[in-house]
């Protein structure tokens, strides 16, 4: 078995979510930083406020909550932050709630083995079918039914069946941690074959156009 270090870089921004959500209560918007904060250390700056907080009004938000607030406490409430990342774009409003990136258990996001592999496997995929010019050697078969059952016969037309597909002895690493300063908090945005923007109501947050991302591929 071989070992490859392999260094890939983003263009766009990233998104891998671990399910959970970051909501309004959570996280702040102050200046051009999204400011995540530890609930814990929030209430016992102030616990009776805090508290009022969390159980009054829905439409309160923690940036609404720390601005109020600032103006009677003295302490900082930075002492209560996790961490803080960078807005991407200003659709991000104070009340969204936020897709959160996958972490490991040092809170440093990272991307899964899992995820780099099958982005290469699309990657090859979508090579193998621009080179194919020949309308009878289309990969793309116009009598499918649905684009996920597409999608499945081209792939085991180029890879193969499971048993047998050239991406079995391939093994691929977790990539190296990050820092949440690799990270920006970002509206997902849709680009028609057009290029007009569709904007969608999804907060993300995402890894940095220009990230550098390594990881261990091994070829058996």
């Amino acid at each position: 078995m071989k070992s490859y270090k392999v260094i890939i870089r983003t263009h766009t921004p990233v998104h891998i979510g671990n399910g959970n959500s970051i909501t309004k209560k959570d996280f702040a918007i102050i200046g051009d930083k999204a400011k995540i904060y530890d609930p814990v250390k929030l209430h016992s700056m102030n616990p009776s406020a805090y508290e009022d907080f969390m159980l009054g009004n829905e439409r309160d938000s923690l940036t609404d909550y720390i601005k109020r607030e600032s103006k009677t406490v003295r302490v900082s409430f930075d002492k209560a932050l996790k961490y803080e990342i960078e807005l991407g774009n200003s659709r991000v409003r104070k009340y969204d709630n936020v897709a959160e990136f996958i972490k490991d258990p040092y809170g440093c996001p990272y991307i899964p083995g899992s995820s780099l592999k099958g982005a290469i496997r699309t990657a090859i995929l979508a090579s193998v079918v621009r080179k194919k010019q020949d309308s009878e050697d289309r990969y793309v078969d116009e009598r499918r039914q649905t684009v996920a059952k597409g999608a499945k016969d081209i792939e085991k037309k180029v890879f193969g069946e499971i048993l047998e597909s050239k991406f079995r002895n391939i093994k691929i690493s977790d990539s190296k941690p990050l820092s949440t300063k690799d990270l920006l908090m970002c509206k997902k945005i849709d680009l028609s074959v057009q290029g007009n923007e569709n904007p969608i109501n999804i907060c993300r947050e995402s890894i940095k156009p220009g990230t550098e991302i390594e990881f261990t591929m091994s070829i058996d």
